[in-house]
């Protein structure tokens, strides 16, 4: 067991977003570890100031046959 590299999937992203928008940056005030609902290992939300993303294992992001993107984001220790 290890740290684990977290990734913004874009089946995640709203309003128009990508993985790779920038988000301001602000403190981690909490998260939440899940299984993952779609076949991967888990799901992080983690809240931002007043915003919360969702996070998916790295391994498991962009893990469909529609050529989904995605970028590594966070890793917790």
């Amino acid at each position: 067991y290890g740290p684990i590299l977290l990734a913004r999937d874009a089946r995640d992203c709203t309003d128009g977003e990508t993985p790779l928008t920038p988000i301001k940056d602000a403190p981690i005030t909490t998260y939440r570890v899940e299984p993952s609902a779609r076949d991967g290992f888990c799901d992080v939300t983690v809240t931002l100031g007043d915003r919360d993303l969702r996070l998916v294992d790295y391994m498991s992001a962009g893990d469909d046959w529609q050529g989904t993107t995605f970028a590594a984001w966070l890793p917790i220790e």
